[in-house]
């Protein structure tokens, strides 16, 4: 709704200044991981894109559990005397010998990156399907930025991608770069 209607319906509304910089460098984060998904994705808006993953679920059937391991905060609150850093490019994920999945610290509760305590964390492997496809793209998406994402299939493996970008940055945008 824009904001003038709002306005005239409830015009006690407070419209919070825009932080177009912080929106355009967030949404590009969130579209090389949707690229990563779909190359050819179609993007309607800052936060708004459509995807077609039936390439990628028909790859996704050879990756091996290495490739289909990301690592995740185990925390829902976001907690600025720790770590915000994405966690699989601070960590890492490893193949033991045995072919198990592992995750490597190399600087043992520390980040390299901000040198902050690095959060709880787990080590999740999704599956082969669409449904497990979306479920780490968004997954990749909040370790990435520290927002939440919503996405949906169709039977086609077509999903719509729309961020929370505009609801969150209020409470997020000191977080995010």
């Amino acid at each position: 709704m824009p904001g003038f209607i709002g306005k005239k319906l409830c015009p006690e509304l407070v419209i919070v200044p825009l932080h177009f910089d912080k929106y355009t460098s967030v949404s590009k984060r969130v579209k090389e991981i949707l690229g990563t998904f779909d190359p050819n994705f179609c993007s309607v808006s800052l936060d708004e894109a459509y995807l077609d993953l039936t390439e990628h679920v028909m790859k996704r059937q050879g990756l091996s559990k290495k490739e289909r391991s990301i690592i995740c905060r185990t925390c829902d609150n976001i907690d600025t005397n720790f770590c915000l850093c994405d966690l699989n490019e601070t960590i890492g994920v490893t193949c033991g010998e045995d072919g198990s999945v592992k995750v490597q610290v190399t600087s043992p509760g520390v980040c390299n990156t901000c040198r902050k305590p690095i959060p709880e964390f787990e080590l999740v492997t999704f599956g082969l399907t669409v449904e497990e496809a979306v479920k780490e793209m968004r997954c990749r998406i909040q370790q990435r930025t520290c927002l939440t994402a919503s996405a949906g299939t169709t039977a086609y493996h077509i999903i719509k991608y729309q961020s929370v970008l505009c609801n969150f940055f209020p409470v997020f945008n000191k977080h995010i770069e």
